[in-house]
Formats: structure tokens, sequence, C-alpha cells
């Protein structure tokens, strides 16, 4: 390329310099790199506030540090080297944030970006916090607070896990706990660490071996009694009321000329059928007979008949 509207300048940020072409006394110099030019930048005012990069764009690098500096006259591309993963995640983030802070915040010493914090990435995210930085940043401002949602929502999945851990363990409850809970002189033990020589409680207790599964025993064996509720016609509400007041009224109509009452009641479970049918039972009384096409449950519990032993019939004279 024979000319260019821009200049291009690498910058090195890792410490590394230039080694001169001549010798001093036999022994090869380096040149002062620009971030040596930066730091000894003048003290006044006009260049106090410049960045580095600003200072690199505005300005050619003399050889030596002390000598004049001369404004360029183009614009300038910068090229930081190395190159680290802007990735907050990466292995390199920590160099990464240490070169923008260097880029973009004014210093005389390293020491002073890290602004009171232990790590230039914690000292970088409170850089794009403040406000300060420059919208070419935007993306890393994008890249940070799309982390911090991550592990945010990482702490709450924790969290919760933990949280069911705990009850699971909580509503883990042994068979010694419970008689600790029922047997006076042990009531004061179960929450409390302190030694206990249950070997010695043990003596006092007869056929403790059969103990430890007494209630497993127990649970295998419990049949669970069945309520009969009763049923009250005041209780129904919504279409059970309304159905129910269907059956009452045709029930009730003396006219010789009335039809038959056909009407189908449908529901999913636990919409209160059973329940309506009770209550008919205890409206008509004997002038009501209950079926089933099965014998399941509710229809043992609630019918209390199959279709077969309510009309009497067998299997072999059912006419669909």
């Amino acid at each position: 390329m024979f000319r260019a509207s821009r200049d291009f300048v690498t910058l090195s940020l890792d410490g590394s310099r230039e080694v001169d072409s001549k010798l001093d006394n036999d022994r090869a110099v380096t040149i002062d790199s620009q971030v040596d030019h930066y730091i000894a930048r003048p003290t006044t005012e006009q260049f106090e506030d410049l960045t580095l990069l600003q200072f690199i764009q505005k300005y050619r690098i003399p050889k030596r540090v002390g000598d004049g500096l001369i404004q360029r006259r183009k614009n300038v591309v910068v090229i930081c080297r190395p190159y680290f993963s802007p990735d907050p995640s990466g292995s390199h983030y920590e160099q990464y944030c240490k070169q923008k802070l260097m880029m973009y915040q004014p210093f005389r010493q390293l020491e002073q970006l890290l602004e009171g914090v232990d790590n230039y990435a914690a000292a970088y995210s409170l850089f794009l916090q403040s406000g300060a930085s420059p919208p070419s940043l935007a993306d890393d401002i994008h890249r940070l607070e799309a982390m911090e949602r991550t592990d945010c929502a990482t702490n709450l999945e924790e969290e919760q896990v933990a949280e069911e851990s705990n009850q699971i363990v909580s509503s883990t409850v042994q068979d010694w706990m419970l008689l600790c809970q029922h047997t006076p002189q042990f009531l004061n033990l179960v929450d409390e660490k302190r030694h206990v020589d249950w070997s010695l409680a043990a003596k006092t207790y007869e056929n403790l071996d059969k103990m430890p599964h007494f209630i497993a025993q127990h649970r295998q064996f419990y049949v669970p009694q069945h309520t009969n509720t009763v049923a009250d016609p005041e209780r129904l509400q919504g279409n059970q009321l309304h159905a129910y007041n269907i059956v009452r009224e045709h029930f009730e109509n003396g006219s010789s000329c009335k039809q038959p009452l056909r009407m189908i009641v449908s529901g999913t479970a636990g919409t209160g059928k059973s329940y309506l049918i009770q209550c008919l039972k205890r409206l008509l009384g004997n002038g009501l007979r209950v079926a089933a096409p099965t014998g399941g449950f509710p229809s043992k519990e609630i019918l209390k008949s199959s279709r077969a032993t309510a009309f009497e019939t067998s299997k072999n004279h059912w006419q669909l």
C-alpha cells in the first residue's frame, strides 16, 4: 500500500519492548515502549487526563523518553497486542480487563487502575458501571450483564436445590426418633447434642429386637376406616342443587299424565355426583333403586350394588 488515510500502530500492553539496533558497550538495549512514554508524559493539564489510547492516537512516539512529542496529522488505528478473549468466563479475562483499563483510564502507575479492589476484572466492572466508559465498550457491558444474570439464575437454582434437600432430610423421621418423642425420659434429648448411653437405656425394654420394625408392620396391616357422610340437601349448590330440584319437583308432581323423567348428570371426578345421588336416595327413599355398570369405587361405597344384583339378573340375561 503506497498511501493510506490512516496510520496503523501496534500497541504492546504486556510489557515487551523492541531491541535497539545499536549496541551500548557491546550490550543490546531496548527502546522505550509507548506505555513508558505515556507514563512519563508531561504533568500539564493538557496531558494529565489523556488516556493511553488518546495519547497514541494524537502524538507520535519518539525513541527516547523526554524527547519532544510530535502531533499526528492522520487518524490512527491502534492494534493492541497480545489479544485476549472478552468472554467473562474465559481463563484470560483478567488480562483482557487490564488491557481495557490501560487503554481507557488515565494512569501514572498500574496500581491506580485497581481503584481499591483486588483484581482488574472487578475494577473493569466498576468502570463499565460508572457511566464514564466510551460507546465502543457497549459489547463488554452486555457481556457482563448476561454473565450476572446467569450467575443469579445459578445461585437461585442452587438455593432451591439446597432448600429441597433440607426439606427431604427434615422429613425423614426414623423409628427411634418417634420412640424418643413418646418416652418421657428422652423428650429433651432429640434436639440436644449431648451423649446418651443408649445401650443402658435399651436394657429397660423387653423384646427390643422387634421394636425397630413395629411401626412399619403396623402401617402394613393398618386398614383405613371410611366414615359415612350424611347427605344433607341443604349443602347442595350450583348445578348439584339445580339437578336435585328437577328430580324433587318431578317426584312431588302428583299428576297422572306426567311423563317419565330422563336426565343425565355428568361431571369429572370430585364434582359431587355421588353426594347428589345420596341426597336423592334420602329424598325418594324406597322408591329409588340405584345401580352401576361396574363394581369399583365409588360404586361399592355409595351405590352398594351392581346392575346384576339391583335387578336380580345374571350376566347371561343382560341386554344392552
